[in-house]
């Protein structure tokens, strides 16, 4: 353990520019690392609310130059506001800042709007405080965000096509886009956003899309998304992410591949809804089918990382190639969410999943029971970069 004795008002590092910081929210600690030259910093907050009040207060004029503000805290914003919105109003040349879901109330958003470098807002998932109706944007102050790039928001769907009607030039100079949604959506509501984000908003690079069902209308029935809502997207043929989350699994087919390719032929992150909510009546046969992965190969060679929902019941044979025509060329991560093993076979789903690999995959799932596949796809895959190695090595004699 390392103690340091200082007087407070002294700078430790005073050339310091980059600063993470977690706390109970004890002002006095932090005092000396603060400087005008501070250009980041992220602090995470665990205290009481007086604390994390006092916490801001202090803060607040004590890095005028900074560029960079990330919050991590699972405290309601409604305890910290003003003194949050005071410390904000401070640093006018900020670019980034970064704060938990529910933290844009009406007087810290009318501060964060007027910021006349802001590029990027978005939002923490470090950790997640309550729902605030008060956080859920319905109105945007007037010209917010001279320099905005990126928006992420709480909002239900009819209320961003309401934004963004009544703010175009904002939403046609966007580049990214998230909305998180944490009330009862239909998917129709779902459907007209997606129509108008595709019309409106085609410069879009990044979308994020989170849905919940929550309480419906007796009139509405819960069903899977159509892939009309990424049909869509089409006209945003920039976009490079797209993530949609909703409750239930969105299946895709082999033409419906090839149509996004065409559409998107820069897309480097595609997660699906890969982690619906099991709760719900899903049946063993709702999701994509497991040869998909040879059409995303085929299609998108370039992708990055993926994420799919795999249905349960469904039969699988290896076909006993691991060179096949076409494999992902930069594939980084497959994520299968709370898939479970395609007909609970692990050896043949481990050697497909290693057919479509050019190298060592990262995996991403949240059940155990996947661990079987993943010895499977590394024995695979260890014989099959072997081989090549033993190839090329051949072809340089």
């Amino acid at each position: 353990m390392l103690r340091l004795y200082f007087p407070s008002h002294l700078d430790v590092f005073p050339r310091l520019e980059e600063l993470k910081w977690a706390t109970d929210g004890s002002v006095a600690p932090i005092l000396p690392f603060l400087s005008p030259q501070v250009q980041s910093l992220e602090v995470e907050l665990l205290g009481n609310s007086q604390s994390l009040d006092d916490f801001f207060h202090t803060l607040a004029g004590r890095t005028p130059h900074l560029k960079t503000f990330t919050l991590k805290t699972p405290t309601p914003a409604i305890l910290i506001e003003g003194s949050l919105q005071k410390a904000i109003s401070s640093w006018r040349n900020l670019e980034i800042l970064m704060v938990p879901p529910y933290y844009l109330r009406p007087s810290i958003l009318k501060v964060v709007a007027s910021l006349p470098s802001l590029t990027i807002l978005e939002q923490c998932y470090t950790h997640h405080p309550p729902y605030d109706e008060s956080a859920v944007l319905k109105e945007l102050p007037e010209n917010p965000f001279p320099k905005l790039e990126t928006l992420c928001l709480n909002a239900n769907p009819p209320s961003t096509q309401s934004l963004i009607q009544k703010h175009p030039t904002l939403f046609t100079r966007l580049t990214g886009v998230l909305i998180d949604s944490a009330c009862g959506v239909s998917d129709g509501e779902v459907l007209k956003l997606a129509r108008q984000l595709g019309r409106e908003c085609a410069g879009l690079t990044r979308i994020s899309l989170n849905f919940c069902l929550g309480l419906l209308p007796e009139t509405e029935e819960a069903s899977p998304l159509s892939f009309q809502v990424l049909e869509s997207l089409f006209p945003c043929r920039k976009l490079n992410l797209l993530e949609i989350t909703h409750p239930y699994p969105l299946t895709v087919n082999e033409m419906d591949v090839e149509r996004m390719a065409a559409a998107w032929p820069s897309m480097k992150v595609f997660n699906l809804s890969n982690e619906p909510d099991l709760s719900l009546p899903i049946s063993g046969d709702m999701g994509n089918s497991f040869p998909i992965l040879s059409a995303f190969a085929r299609h998108f060679p370039n992708m990055e990382i993926l994420g799919l929902f795999f249905a349960k019941d469904q039969t699988l044979k290896f076909p006993g190639n691991l060179y096949p025509e076409f494999e992902f060329h930069r594939l980084e991560s497959l994520s299968v969410g709370v898939s479970a093993v395609p007909g609970g076979s692990s050896q043949e789903t481990g050697f497909l999943i290693a057919s479509v690999w050019m190298d060592r995959p990262e995996w991403v799932e949240h059940q155990g029971q996947w661990e079987e596949t993943r010895k499977y796809l590394e024995l695979a895959m260890r014989t099959k970069i072997a081989s090549r190695a033993q190839a090329s090595k051949a072809e340089s004699y």
